[in-house]
């Protein structure tokens, strides 16, 4: 404000807002003596220590700066004398040797009687000679011309630097925007708005559509000088490889064989194979469409290959109780529930028979298999063999699988005796390997 009051106009001009704003954060207020050459240094002085960039060199508060200004109008108003009448000081007669030195004496009076007194002018302070005036405006004119030649190396230097700030420094550098996926054509018309050339190269991609900008080079955030180009690298899409037989590697090397060509392992599936050993690969397949590179194939960069792999056999439980066959299932992974039951000759009552998962396609971890248990051996009806030669109905019985029990001296006379009953009765059915009791005739009536 006191700039504007001693120069009629404000320090900071400029087109735009953002001009005047910048000049208020990093530029000091100009001297009112650069505008209006007749203000007083004094007041050049005032300005730009109420203005200081650094709050702490500025004035604390008002009143200093009320002090301040205060004795600036004393230092600029020049020395005047006073020209009213004097005081004058009454001394005793012996002062009559002051008399001599005083400054202003009393001239064509009686001289004073002894012990009498005379009346003296009060001592007067004469004003400062025109030279000294002289000098001190001369002393004064060269402090302000150093201000100046001072001030004019700074705007100088600022001037200098600013052009070099603009012309070769950072200011001439222009920061590289995203271009990424942009088309050739209008990435090239962004870069021509930002004063800067453009090159076209071409580089394969697994992330960027064929024909779209893959990258810059500087990238997204570098600067490139004025003038200078900006290379636009075109996508060709990804970088085709070729696959290697993957089918019987185990799992870890058919991982380092694919990432090994910049492509990545998808989904590993995990299945239960009596034929193939635990931890190999199975088949392989392409993420992108399914297609099967189990025995190698073409593919590209960056994409995905799902493997299948071998988990082992699924334990035999056959022959095994229900609580040993499911401990053995659990081990693997596996769930186990009871079905139904079965006639078995060869599986003792109540153990597991077979076992079968619970639904159809590969089975992997987690999945249940059902358990079949045996009711033991199927009951078979006795055939009626009364009255039957003794060898000719034992063998029929036995070839059932029947046991028999009879008195072992029958058959000594066999050809004697013929089958009087037996128990179970004829019709009965009885499970294969029970026992028939046989009672045979008497031979002699």
């Amino acid at each position: 404000m006191t700039y504007e009051m001693l120069t009629g106009e404000q320090p900071y001009v400029g087109e735009a807002p953002m001009q005047i704003a910048y000049q208020h954060a990093n530029d000091t207020v100009p001297m009112p003596s650069l505008r209006v050459t007749t203000i007083p240094h004094e007041l050049d002085e005032l300005v730009s220590w109420a203005t200081a960039r650094d709050p702490e060199q500025r004035p604390r508060d008002a009143k200093v700066m009320l002090d301040q200004l205060l004795d600036v109008e004393k230092q600029m108003r020049p020395f005047e004398g006073d020209t009213g009448v004097q005081q004058t000081l009454l001394m005793p007669s012996g002062a009559a040797g002051a008399l001599a030195d005083a400054d202003t004496m009393i001239f064509g009076a009686a001289a004073p009687a002894p012990g009498a007194t005379a009346l003296l002018p009060a001592p007067v302070v004469k004003p400062p000679a025109d030279a000294e005036l002289l000098t001190e405006k001369t002393r004064r004119r060269g402090r302000r011309g150093y201000w100046l030649f001072a001030l004019v190396l700074v705007l100088a230097g600022l001037a200098a630097g600013t052009g070099w700030y603009f012309g070769s420094g950072p200011g001439s550098q222009v920061e590289v925007p995203s271009l990424v996926s942009v088309a050739p054509d209008a990435a090239a018309a962004q870069l021509a708005e930002l004063g800067l050339q453009s090159a076209l190269a071409q580089q394969y991609s697994g992330t960027v559509a064929a024909g779209l900008v893959a990258s810059t080079e500087p990238g997204e955030g570098g600067h490139v000088k004025k003038g200078n180009a900006v290379t636009l690298y075109v996508s060709q899409g990804p970088q085709p490889i070729t696959l290697p037989v993957l089918a019987g590697l185990s799992t870890d090397a058919a991982t380092s064989a694919v990432t090994g060509l910049n492509a990545a392992i998808g989904t590993v599936d995990q299945v239960f194979s009596g034929e193939v050993a635990a931890g190999t690969v199975m088949s392989a397949t392409r993420e992108s469409d399914g297609g099967d590179v189990s025995q190698g194939g073409g593919y590209f960069e960056g994409m995905k290959v799902n493997l299948v792999a071998s988990l082992g056999p699924v334990p035999d439980v056959s022959g095994k109780s229900v609580n040993t066959a499911t401990s053995l299932l659990k081990d693997k992974g596996l769930l186990a529930t009871t079905g139904d039951s079965v006639y078995s000759d060869t599986i003792d009552e109540g153990d597991v028979v077979r076992a079968a998962p619970q639904k159809d396609g590969p089975v992997r971890a987690g999945d249940t298999y059902v358990l079949t248990t045996s009711k033991g051996p199927a009951p078979i009806p006795i055939p009626n063999v009364v009255g039957k030669p003794w060898n000719e109905g034992k063998k029929i019985l036995t070839d059932l699988g029947f046991k028999l029990s009879y008195n072992l001296g029958a058959d000594a006379i066999a050809p004697l005796l013929n089958i009087l009953s037996t128990d179970p009765a004829a019709g009965t059915a009885a499970p294969k390997g029970s026992t028939i009791a046989l009672r045979p005739t008497n031979p002699f009536g």
